[in-house]
Order: C-alpha cells, then structure tokens, then sequence
C-alpha cells in the first residue's frame, strides 16, 4: 500500500430494540433503541489525490451526490486547509443496502472522522455531529459508535456499558431483497400511540431481561414480508437468546452464547440468504 493511502473501517450496527414513539412536526420520529457496533462493515481506502475521486467494489452503490459518502466529503471540503490535498476515496462495499445495518450512515461518519484526522481540522465531536445532521440521522452514532442509547430521531446518545453482551454473538441473516425505511416509517404512522406502554430498555441493568427488546417495525414488515417474521421464528428456535429485526429491516439478528456453533443455523436458510 502507497504511504499516502490509509484504510478505515466503517463498521455496520444492529437495532436492540426500537419503539417509535411520536411523528414531529419536521416529519421525522422520535424514537428510543439501543445501537449496537458491529465487528463487520465495509472498508474505506483514502488515496492523496489532486482532486476529489470516488469508487467502489463489491456491492453496487450510486456513485453520484445521492451517495452520502460524496455528501459527506462535499460537506467537509469547504474546510480543507489549501496545503493539503484532496482524496480518492474507493469503498470496498460489503454491508447489505436497505437492510436496516446503517451502511450509508457509517460509510459518511467514517468519512467525517477520518478527514477531520487526515486534514488537522480539529473538529470536536459536537462539531462532526452538527455536520452529520445534514446528511442523515443516524450518523451521528457512528462517530463514536460503541453501544449507545439513542433517543429523539437517533441523535441523542448516551453510552451504555457494553458488559451485557460479553461472551455473546450476533448471527446476520439477510434476505434477498431489501426495505425502503421511507416506506416503514410512512406505514408504522398507524401504529402509533397503539398500547403504548411507558418503558425504558434497561440494557445496563443485570441481569438482562431480553423480552424487553421490541422492534415496531416488525408488526409492519413482518405482514408485508413474511420471511423476516419466519427468519426470527428460526432464530429463536435454534436457541437465540434474542432474535428479531434490525432498524427498518430486512436483516434478521440473533443473539447467541459465545461458545454455541452457529454452523448447522446458517446452513438452514437458502442459498439466496446472507449470513454474517
């Protein structure tokens, strides 16, 4: 590798739970979950160039100003201090599209965090948040990742110790199509303010009671696409501690003890399915 390319990684995330709470008046919604960093994502190469180039490999992705890569590069040249150069940014794309694991968001936070390194700019978090809510509302998380409390539309965020899945892991199923969450979120409006209970997902309190975690989302998506409720039933059956959709969807996640092979479970689903 050239001395002037650096690589990032730009890590994916689950939804442990997510309850839509209320529409606001800007039209986004108010919500409550916990955001999980995963140890798996895509890859962002920075090559010094003498002007802003961008490509991918793997899985295609648009490669003009809809990308929120290029969104997020834009957004921060206005800063780049003129003795320092541009970059080519290739991202190696391996994190499934409208599958509720955030893969935009986090390829633009980790865009953010690297050029605020690369170009000395300094930028505080407050800083690089102020800038992620330009682009999308879940980037914020991914400038500092971890395991966050996340409520309002996904910007508000406070750590939560992550000693409740020591000795865990997540099994991804991905189905073979993807989830507009434009389209979930206009069709989870008639649900809201339903038996709604006042709760708080208390992840930080041991020991865990995992029949706390809801998604919303799953009363609409599971009826307009059946294989994700099937998907959860699997999960569940084959001993997870905690299955069921993240964000929007159409992952499936479940949650394992460290020591249980997941080998014979992902044989289980087709061949057209993707388990990480």
């Amino acid at each position: 590798m050239c001395k002037n390319t650096i690589s990032a990684t730009s890590p994916a995330k689950i939804n442990l739970g997510l309850r839509i709470l209320n529409k606001r008046k800007d039209g986004y919604h108010n919500l409550d979950t916990i955001f999980c960093e995963l140890n798996f994502g895509d890859l962002i190469q920075f090559k010094e160039s003498n002007s802003f180039k961008f490509s991918t490999e793997g899985i295609s992705v648009p490669k003009d100003n809809s990308n929120l890569i290029v969104k997020a590069y834009n957004l921060l040249s206005s800063k780049k201090p003129n003795n320092r150069a541009h970059y080519h940014i290739h991202l190696k794309k391996q994190t499934p599209l409208g599958a509720g694991l955030g893969g935009g968001s986090s390829n633009a936070g980790t865009v953010i965090k690297t050029l605020n390194y690369l170009w000395s700019l300094n930028l505080s978090t407050k800083e690089m948040f102020s800038i992620s809510s330009k682009i999308g509302a879940d980037v914020a998380f991914f400038i500092i990742g971890k395991i966050q409390h996340a409520n309002g539309i996904g910007d508000l965020l406070t750590p939560i110790d992550s000693s409740f899945l020591k000795n865990k892991k997540i099994l991804l199923v991905c189905p073979n199509f993807s989830i507009s969450t434009s389209w979930a979120y206009k069709n989870i409006n008639k649900y809201l303010n339903i038996n709604k209970k006042d709760h708080k997902f208390a992840a930080s309190k041991l020991p865990i009671n995992w029949q706390l975690f809801e998604n919303d989302f799953e009363k609409v998506v599971n009826s307009t696409y059946p294989e994700t409720g099937e998907i959860i039933k699997s999960l569940k059956n084959a001993d997870a501690i905690y299955a069921g959709l993240s964000g929007s969807g159409s992952t499936v996640f479940g949650i394992y003890d460290q020591k249980f092979d997941l080998t014979s479970i992902q044989d289980s689903f087709p061949d057209t399915y993707r388990t990480f």
